[in-house]
């Protein structure tokens, strides 16, 4: 015979429930026991059945339910309640004590509500689930730990590896560095030999005029015949004639023999690292320390009277120490500014908008005029007046002149190249492709010259570099991290390039090294365009480019000082 308000688990255990709540169909967890009416109540029923007129005075009595197989979780708010029931409404677990704010809400109890849960098929499948994952786990573990295991091994070979293709490169490099000596000591040998032997053909050469003078006073002396006088006096001539061709055959082919000829062949060997090429080393002059001073020294006007627009100075170039040649691209002018007395002494309208200028001495201006493929040539003898007209193979963009040669960047995507130019237009040489047949520059704006013209340094606005080219074309080196535009050298060596982009002048040394921005938009500086530096009074004028009439309409001028070791110099007021 059944019990009422008791259920049978799975272990076949007779488990009672609430018998109130079984009349509704929902089946609670008992939590008491009326002796009087011999029902087992769940805790809400049971707290009713307490407080209700009709059985508050029944003996009452907590039951203690059939504990769970796996011991329940302490209550983290009542130490030494269980967490048994949960709260639908809520979705909130608590012990006893906790259910107590849960009166009106329905609560279950957990250890029957997980009885039943362990018995359906939605958590048999996660617990195979689980299993076959944790399999899996297992298996990626090991692999894990099989690929870790050849992964140290593979980086062991690789590093045992490079450090014998170290050994085997530094022992090549040795190879070669003695082989360089060996070859090099012999010529020095071979060289010293060669000046003795023409020391020696000199020593010679002045024994013989000796002889040869003795001779001629003794036969002075001797007063002989006229005939064998002159006989002897032209055989003296041509003894002398002969001595000293002797000599300037070997004076000058020990002078080619020390002579340093760019274009002597490299040593090349191939090896297992690639083909390892050894250059000549070459000499090179290192710019003096200088340092720039930021704040502003002063400022010159550039903009004329009959300037429609904001000025737009892409080019500049010194006439002297006191005239400061402009091209003008957004007034379409050249003009020249005494920058001692602030004024602008002359003025020319131009075709086309200008883009560069440089002074061919000792009273021309060449200036480049990009959209017409051609360079307008101008006299300043009295005032400026225009002159011949090159006409270029290409946008002709920057321009420099060197020893009666024009040194010419053209910047069209398509053809981007520097040609040297005589003064008439005739190319003498081109450089545009680099030895794997390749565009050297991309878009090639200004060009600077060291101070003894043996190297060329060309900025590049879309390659965002300055290229170092000796004078054959070779690249020496490039430095790249800014869009270039004005480039200027000063006369120890130091190169300032300045980027429109960035607000920003830098300054560099000749080799392109120790790049540091000098000035800046604090500095007043924005959207820099052209550079000119005044060797004479060792200054930096900076053109800008910005929307600012303020700052595009004046050059800014800044001053160029000595550092020593110890302290800076300022040599400008000197030089003065």
């Amino acid at each position: 015979m059944s019990v009422q308000g008791r259920k049978k688990n799975s272990d076949d255990n007779v488990v009672p429930i609430c018998c109130k709540c079984e009349a509704t169909k929902r089946r609670e967890s008992v939590f008491g026991y009326c002796k009087n009416c011999q029902i087992h109540l769940c805790y809400k029923c049971y707290q009713c059945h307490k407080t209700d007129k009709s059985s508050v005075y029944h003996d009452m009595e907590k039951t203690t339910p059939i504990p769970a197989k796996d011991p329940l979780p302490k209550c983290p708010q009542h130490e030494d309640e269980e967490l048994k029931y949960h709260c639908r409404r809520h979705d909130e677990i608590g012990c006893i004590a906790c259910m107590l704010s849960h009166k009106s809400c329905e609560t279950d109890y957990i250890p029957d509500i997980s009885v039943q849960y362990a018995s359906l098929d939605e958590y048999i499948d996660l617990q195979v689930s689980m299993q076959s994952l944790n399999e899996r786990l297992s298996q990626n573990l090991k692999k894990v730990k099989e690929n870790l295991l050849l992964s140290e091994t593979a980086f062991q070979i690789t590093t045992d590896a490079i450090k014998a293709r170290k050994i085997e490169l530094i022992e090549y490099i040795n190879e070669q560095e003695q082989k360089v000596r060996n070859e090099a000591e012999a010529y020095i040998k071979e060289s010293k030999d060669k000046m003795a032997k023409v020391q020696s053909d000199l020593n010679q050469l002045e024994t013989e005029m000796l002889n040869t003078n003795k001779v001629l006073s003794n036969l002075k002396k001797e007063k002989r015949h006229n005939l064998l006088f002159i006989e002897a006096k032209h055989a003296a001539k041509v003894t002398v004639k002969h001595f000293e061709r002797m000599y300037e055959i070997s004076a000058r082919n020990l002078v080619n023999d020390m002579s340093y000829l760019p274009t002597t062949k490299h040593i090349k060997d191939d090896t297992i690292f690639g083909k390892v090429v050894i250059e000549n080393l070459k000499q090179r002059q290192y710019s003096s320390p200088e340092l720039l001073d930021n704040r502003e020294s002063t400022q010159v006007n550039i903009k004329s009277e009959s300037d429609k627009k904001v000025c737009y100075a892409t080019g500049l170039a010194f006439l002297s120490a006191d005239h400061l040649a402009i091209a003008d691209k957004a007034n379409k002018n050249v003009k020249i500014v005494d920058v001692s007395h602030d004024k602008i002494v002359s003025h020319i309208e131009l075709t086309s908008s200008p883009r560069d200028i440089t002074v061919i001495p000792p009273d021309q201006l060449a200036v480049t005029l990009r959209d017409e493929e051609r360079i307008q040539l101008l006299t300043t003898l009295k005032g400026l007046t225009k002159t011949e007209q090159i006409q270029t193979n290409g946008n002709c963009r920057g321009i420099k002149h060197d020893d009666g040669k024009l040194i010419v960047a053209f910047d069209s995507m398509v053809r981007p190249k520097i040609e040297i130019l005589r003064l008439n237009g005739d190319v003498l040489c081109t450089f545009q492709l680099n030895e794997s047949g390749s565009m050297i520059f991309s878009e090639p704006k200004c060009i600077g010259l060291s101070p003894d013209s043996s190297r060329m340094y060309v900025s590049d606005l879309s390659k965002m570099c300055i290229f170092n080219l000796s004078r054959l074309g070779n690249v020496n080196g490039t430095f790249g991290r800014h869009r270039y535009m004005g480039l200027a050298v000063s006369a120890g060596g130091s190169v300032y390039a300045c980027s429109k982009s960035s607000n920003s002048v830098y300054q560099m040394q000749d080799d392109l090294s120790n790049d540091e921005a000098v000035l800046t938009i604090i500095d007043g500086i924005k959207a820099p365009i052209a550079l000119a530096i005044s060797n004479t009074r060792n200054v930096l004028y900076v053109s800008c480019g910005s929307n600012d009439a303020d700052v595009s309409n004046k050059l800014h001028v800044f001053k160029i000082k000595h550092k020593n070791e110890n302290t800076s110099i300022d040599i400008s007021s000197e030089i003065a």
